[in-house]
């Protein structure tokens, strides 16, 4: 078994942190719609993607419905900017009040929403500082009594990028969890660090860019740990996912001699079916395969009944190949019948398995 790196556990939250997000939230939470739309809006707002998105007719009416609630947390990040006699600690507490009515990931996609607003509004300005008066004179309103953000402006670049890959990796592990329940299990109170450090390092980079001074470096660390967990998770589960799909595509069908005559398993459900469990062995199975043809041809089931054949034990694809012609009954494709053990080597299926 890996083991873990204790730097990679550095970003989860203390149970005192925890507890106090985890009184943020409702236990009526829920997902907001089309939340890969407004990702993918919000990347294009942070220059995190060169591809222009627009949304269709209907992500635009959901994504309408959430207009208020990212316009309150764009103001509030940019409130929370002034407020000094507050921690950046208790800021990013009181965020999460305004988002106890969304889940985990919703919490993250809103508030990046809301601060791509900010941050767009604030390096828009910047970039036309010298052609336009108007622009001028909004940046040095803006400015006013406060420092340039200087060279920690590529650092704030890097970071709101790593933080909206790791909101992308956090909402598309949520969408495959949803859909598939059995895939790999990740504890609530991860998403629940993630959301609380996303959170507070977008204030952080609100802090930044309206000119005080943060140490914007200090939590490089975090994301970056936050990141790697959650893209391996991500990976994980996206490999779980495949996986199922393909053991779903082989189960799903029975062969036969006659390639028209292939049948899916669940035509089968309404009829009635004889399961063959036989061995590998050629001198057992030649016995086997002789009585069931006489017992076949004798009872006359052909037409009354199915036959399935499921193999027990391990046996070469060309010697299946053999054992399968003109038998007059379905089985399973050799590639059915390999799956992976937990240590990565191949072995022969169990018997009845691809029937459950």
């Amino acid at each position: 078994m890996a083991t873990q790196n204790p730097a990679s556990d550095e970003w989860r939250c203390d149970s005192t942190i925890l507890n106090e997000i985890q009184k943020t939230h409702s236990i009526d939470a829920k997902s907001i719609p089309e939340t890969d739309a407004l990702m993918k809006i919000v990347e294009n707002t942070l220059n995190v993607s060169s591809k222009l998105y627009e949304p269709n007719g209907q992500e635009k009416s959901a994504l309408g419905a959430l207009g208020p609630i990212i316009h309150k947390i764009s103001c509030e990040v940019s409130s929370n900017c002034s407020e000094t006699q507050d921690s950046l600690e208790q800021r990013t507490v009181k965020l999460f009040r305004s988002l106890e009515k969304f889940n985990w990931d919703s919490k993250i996609a809103i508030t990046l929403a809301g601060f791509a607003a900010n941050y767009a509004e604030f390096f828009l300005t910047d970039e036309v500082y010298t052609k336009n008066t108007a622009a001028i004179g909004l940046l040095q309103l803006k400015r006013l009594g406060q420092k340039d953000i200087g060279n920690n402006g590529d650092t704030v670049k890097e970071i709101v990028t790593k933080m909206t890959c790791i909101a992308k990796n956090i909402l598309s592990l949520k969408i495959i969890q949803d859909n598939h329940p059995t895939t790999i299990a990740i504890d609530i109170t991860d998403y629940q660090s993630a959301s609380y450090w996303i959170i507070y390092v977008i204030l952080m980079c609100s802090l930044e860019i309206s000119g005080q001074r943060v140490l914007v470096d200090s939590i490089k660390g975090k994301i970056d740990g936050i990141g790697s967990h959650f893209s391996l998770k991500l990976k994980e589960s996206q490999e779980h996912e495949q996986e199922q799909k393909n053991f779903k595509e082989q189960y799903e069908k029975l062969c036969s001699k006659d390639p028209k005559k292939s049948i899916k398993l669940k035509d089968l459900a309404n009829g009635s079916v004889i399961i063959v469990l036989s061995s590998f062995n050629i001198d057992v199975y030649r016995e086997e395969v002789s009585l069931i043809e006489a017992f076949s041809n004798k009872t006359n089931i052909h037409g009354r009944y199915h036959i399935v054949w499921l193999p027990i034990g391990q046996c070469k694809k060309e010697a299946y190949a053999t054992l399968v012609s003109n038998k007059p009954w379905y089985y399973l494709r050799y590639e059915s019948l390999v799956i992976k053990t937990d240590c990565g080597s191949q072995t022969v299926c169990k018997k009845g398995v691809g029937l459950r």
